[in-house]
């Protein structure tokens, strides 16, 4: 029997992974502009919605990977948005001043996420 706090675990992996994969794999369709798709983006995103998925299925089969797997991903993309607007504010790798919000705005929602997971699994 699956307890009410596994059943509410569940339901909120689903949403936050399937979320995360939609933003993840709509950049990978080509827009019929440019077909060389082998960029290091490509690669992310590929490798960022393996490990979400895996993420669902060590959830449904109820793994004790699945905590490391979605907490992590989202502390890892949390702490990279974190990373990304400082180097924005610090003109670091070329990015521009306006950098900094979509670091933030992925970012703080992806900690978020984290914390929550976090607390999910205790």
């Amino acid at each position: 029997m699956i307890s009410v706090k596994a059943r509410v675990r569940i339901v909120w992996i689903f949403i936050t992974n399937g979320v995360m994969l939609y933003e993840k794999i709509l950049p990978l369709i080509p827009h019929g502009a440019s077909l060389n798709r082998l960029d290091m983006w490509f690669f992310e995103g590929v490798l960022s919605s393996l490990v979400l998925v895996c993420g669902l299925a060590a959830e449904v089969r109820q793994s004790r990977w699945a905590k490391y797997l979605n907490v992590g991903f989202y502390l890892y993309s949390g702490l990279w948005g974190v990373f990304g607007v400082i180097a924005a504010s610090y003109g670091w790798f070329g990015y521009t001043n306006e950098s900094w919000i979509y670091f933030f705005l992925v970012g703080l929602p992806s900690l978020l996420v984290a914390v929550i997971n976090y607390f999910l699994y205790r």
